[in-house]
């Protein structure tokens, strides 16, 4: 467990994201990230309020760089059966001139058999997101849902269906960001061997979701729904940067790239038998550079680590 945790502490410090979302995380392995010899004096941990056991989901904040408006909001899926919520935070940028966000990150039901509920906990965590971005005056002016969704391109596909207008305005990160084919199983049994799966299975249980007000509902970016036909038009093993085209101010994403993909050293495993997501954003009236090294103003990331690896993963 310590291992694999400080590993994952490790990509943390090395990349240093604004915020991290994890899920799956147990006592032990958050007392370990929140110690200050670890990653508790550069970042602030929030978890649900009264978290179920064995494990729930948490979200890391840079205490430097993002203020918290407000508590925590803690969202339980009533018909859940595994005790699954979801966690979000309003944030904004010290000194930046974006508009607040709204982070937010769940571990929706587990296995094909409960699709039926976990579509059930995406529509709400879609609408709670809208409703934030939706508000009059506006509370936050973009909001984003990173987590093990453990969601299958259909389901987000009826979720959509099922959202009708309310799905106008929401765009799947990874698609936005060109649909790069390198970064898209997040969750694969021929590359990660911790499951120790006897069968091949490449999924992307893991994404980002969001709400970003002249930017996700610009022309030409692709909704929810569209995310697989967009990805086989437009993969490319190359394709790490945003390529709409929409000039709109606001939080934008930039590059999206996988995270975890080397074992831990002295154990032979990786940290998770997920990979994590890290996203790199602009905001504010910069415009989106094309490259990294010519960015108007400094990258600002996100993380998404399903922390399972050190647990028992029910979702295998």
């Amino acid at each position: 467990l310590a291992q694999r945790m400080l590993s994952i502490a490790r990509d943390i410090a090395r990349h240093r994201p604004l915020a991290a979302l994890l899920q799956e995380v147990i006592p032990p392995a958050l007392e370990l990230l929140s110690s200050d010899k670890v990653l508790g004096s550069a970042y602030e941990v929030v978890v649900p309020q009264n978290p179920p056991l064995p494990y729930y989901v948490a979200i890391l904040l840079d205490k430097k760089r993002l203020r918290r408006l407000g508590e925590p909001q803690t969202l339980p899926f009533s018909s859940s059966q595994m005790g699954r919520q979801l966690l979000a935070v309003t944030v904004e940028l010290v000194g930046g001139d974006a508009g607040p966000l709204l982070l937010a990150t769940a571990h929706l039901e587990s296995t094909k058999d409960h699709a039926t509920e976990r579509k059930r906990q995406l529509l709400q965590s879609l609408r709670h997101l809208r409703q934030a971005v939706c508000k009059t005056p506006r509370a936050v002016s973009a909001a984003l849902l990173g987590g093990d969704l453990n969601i299958r391109d259909e389901e987000v596909k009826a979720v959509h269906k099922d959202l009708g207008d309310e799905a106008h305005g929401f765009a799947d990160l990874w698609s936005f960001c060109g649909a790069p084919e390198a970064e898209r199983w997040t969750w694969d049994t021929t590359q990660n061997s911790n499951v120790g799966a006897n069968f091949a299975c490449k999924t992307r249980f893991d994404r980002i979701l969001f709400i970003s007000p002249g930017v996700s509902d610009a022309p030409g970016v692709a909704g929810l729904a569209a995310a697989k036909a967009k990805a086989k038009a437009k993969a490319s093993p190359h394709a790490t940067h945003a390529t709409a085209t929409s000039s709109g101010e606001g939080w934008r994403p930039r590059s999206i790239r996988l995270l975890g993909k080397e074992k831990v050293a002295g154990l032979g495993r990786f940290p998770s038998d997920h990979w994590g997501l890290l996203t790199e954003w602009t905001c504010g009236s910069s415009a989106p550079a094309s490259a990294p090294e010519k960015a108007a103003k400094p990258a600002l990331g996100f993380a998404n680590l399903n922390s399972s690896g050190a647990v028992i993963d029910l979702d295998a």
